[in-house]
């Protein structure tokens, strides 16, 4: 049976579409959906700081060590590890907030 991959939206009302979570938090308060396989419609930068986890991303494992940071494109399947205890920041942006300008979206794949 193939189980549904949910897809998370930026938060509604930030203006400038960028918001900074501490990772220690965001496990604390959304691991349950952080340990399941999920897109979002943003990107990520993730700084871990401590800790050494082993993150999904496009079913691809990716083995972190302390003071690494993963870029991760919006729509890309990730799961965060459910063992390892982390820290660290991470940035979410939204493609307005990355293309203000027609020149902008020239970057992008």
């Amino acid at each position: 049976m193939n189980k549904v991959i949910e897809k998370y939206e930026f938060k509604k009302g930030l203006p400038q579409e960028l918001e900074i979570k501490n990772l220690a938090t965001l496990y604390r308060d959304s691991r349950e959906d952080l340990i399941q396989p999920h897109r979002t419609d943003f990107y990520q930068i993730i700084w871990f700081k401590k800790g050494a986890p082993k993150h999904m991303v496009d079913f691809n494992p990716v083995q972190i060590e302390p003071n690494t940071i993963l870029f991760v494109d919006k729509n890309s399947v990730q799961r965060f590890d459910e063992n390892e205890l982390v820290d660290g920041e991470v940035l979410l942006f939204t493609d307005n907030f990355f293309s203000k300008t027609e020149e902008d979206t020239s970057f992008k794949k």
